[in-house]
């Protein structure tokens, strides 16, 4: 099966070299608080190697597509980190390209004391916002059904692009059912769509289902579901009732994006996010209030900076 192989080789080592690599084939540990082994088997890996003996065998024999976009990332990541300082820079590159490995621990724990982890990996709120501008896009250059067809192709090569992680492939699965039932002209029922995205992930990966990363993202999506419209109606109404329907509109137009959806996302993945870490943070929701707001810009100019770079 899959093996990690853990060296201190010189590389650098690209996704499609030829290895040979010599080692002792060991299973990994799973201790009491924390099991490695079932962490690795989420990812169909069984195996491991330390301190393993590695070299360039060859020419290389990856997937020439997967090839080229983790190549593009590899240099939009070089760029990244030559215009930025740090810590900016790591967490542009995880936001943007999904390479979160160079942001530092302390970093890491701010953002998870403040319930603000998934801002700094890919997830599926910035999935809506790269199909919305692929959608844009394609929507001026090709007439219905090619915008659409163009578009989920955007989507999927994003999804290669930042590393198929489970919120990502949701995430991208939901997108392209939306896109083509509007081509079709059938209403989208978002919990049919995120039970088809669940049953097609766990078919392909059925250890995929005890993957924190893959509960997080479909709780939120489905906490966005149950209570974002009770949660809007209800906001409609308090401010109707304190203030005129020409200011009340405008607040709650901006409050929405960002109050309502903290909200609905956060009633459902506390209790998860509780019992799995071990921890609680009240400043989650004011937090995520300044945040959610910036993530389009955020993208959207680190993405056209990195292109220009």
């Amino acid at each position: 099966g899959r093996v990690i192989v853990q060296t201190a080789s010189p590389g650098p080592f690209q996704y499609g070299d030829a290895v040979t690599v010599s080692g002792y084939l060991e299973t990994p540990p799973a201790e009491a608080d924390f099991s490695y082994k079932d962490y690795l088997a989420r990812q169909d890996i069984f195996s491991m190697i330390q301190y393993a003996q590695a070299s360039l065998n060859g020419e290389r024999r990856g997937n020439p597509l997967r090839q080229f976009l983790f190549d593009v990332r590899d240099r939009a990541h070089t760029i990244i980190i030559g215009a930025l300082p740090e810590p900016q820079a790591s967490l542009l590159s995880g936001i943007l390209l999904g390479k979160d490995s160079g942001i530092s621990p302390q970093v890491q724990d701010a953002f998870s004391t403040v319930g603000a982890t998934h801002v700094i990996a890919i997830s599926g709120s910035n999935m809506i916002i790269v199909a919305g501008l692929f959608y844009l896009l394609a929507s001026r250059a090709a007439r219905p059904p090619w915008s659409a067809v163009i578009t989920i192709a955007g989507i999927l090569l994003y999804t290669l692009f930042v590393g198929t992680s489970p919120s990502v492939v949701r995430a991208a699965i939901m997108a392209a059912l939306t896109l083509t039932a509007a081509q079709l002209g059938r209403p989208t029922y978002g919990f049919a769509s995120l039970g088809f995205a669940a049953l097609l992930m766990t078919a392909i990966s059925p250890l995929v289902v005890w993957d924190v990363g893959f509960q997080l993202s479909f709780l939120a999506t489905l906490g966005l579901m149950l209570y974002s419209d009770p949660l809007q109606k209800r906001l409609n109404s308090f401010f109707e009732k304190l203030l005129p329907a020409g200011i009340a509109r405008p607040i709650t137009a901006v409050l929405s994006d960002s109050l309502v959806v903290t909200i609905a996302a956060q009633i459902t993945t506390t209790p998860l996010i509780a019992y799995t870490f071990g921890r609680f943070s009240p400043l989650s929701l004011p937090v995520n209030l300044l945040i959610v707001p910036m993530q389009t810009p955020l993208m959207v100019s680190g993405g056209i900076g990195t292109l220009l770079g």
